[in-house]
């Protein structure tokens, strides 16, 4: 699962699998992940090592 930190405006993505992380700030587009909606919520690829799934709770 794919850590996701939520502060004010700002959210960080951690890959669970090679520990890369990125902050955005508001709509800023993610360069590092890939996100997509499904029926369960989001889902999360990392570009770096390909890994995938959800997001942690």
């Amino acid at each position: 699962m794919f850590l996701i930190e939520q502060r004010d405006n700002e959210r960080t993505i951690e890959c669970p699998a090679c520990s890369i992380s990125e902050t955005i700030v508001g709509d800023e587009r993610l360069q590092a992940f890939e996100e997509r909606r499904a029926e369960d919520g989001l889902l999360y690829r990392c570009l770096e090592c390909g890994a995938s799934g959800p997001a942690s709770p």
